[in-house]
């Protein structure tokens, strides 16, 4: 069975959403740094114990994120982008025609992702404001 020219054309429209879900994971991961070099800084005011272990076990949630979550995730969509570029490129058959069901399942991989990163930054946002008045 040969792929349609259609087929292909959703393959590189899916291929376009990797690659700016790729910029978008490297901004996010970019904004999560900066915070952990404030965190460090406003870090130093916090005298209290109970603050003192918050703000430790903010840090520990963030270099997980930073080293764990973010580098699962970049894999994931850097396997995907690959498997989209051989399907554009027509050097992967479609028969079974899966394409469309793997994306979704990386799109909502995204979209944890996202939410993930969303709540560590407010989280982080808070702590520093926090910090920041102590």
């Amino acid at each position: 069975m040969s792929t349609e020219v259609n087929d292909r054309r959703l393959a590189q429209l899916f291929y376009n959403s990797v690659k700016e879900w790729q910029s978008e994971t490297n901004s996010s991961l970019i904004d999560l740094l900066f915070f952990q070099r404030i965190l460090d800084i406003y870090g130093l005011k916090a005298t209290d114990p109970i603050l003192s272990r918050d703000v430790e076990i903010l840090k520990r949630s963030l270099v997980t994120f930073l080293n764990q979550t973010s580098e699962t995730h970049k894999r994931r969509l850097r396997e995907h982008e690959e498997y989209l570029q051989r399907i554009v490129e027509d050097r992967v058959l479609l028969k079974d025609r899966d394409f469309p069901y793997r994306h979704k399942d990386v799109e909502k991989d995204v979209e944890a992702f996202r939410k993930t990163y969303w709540e560590l930054k407010n989280e982080l946002f808070a702590k520093v404001e926090h910090l920041k008045n102590v």
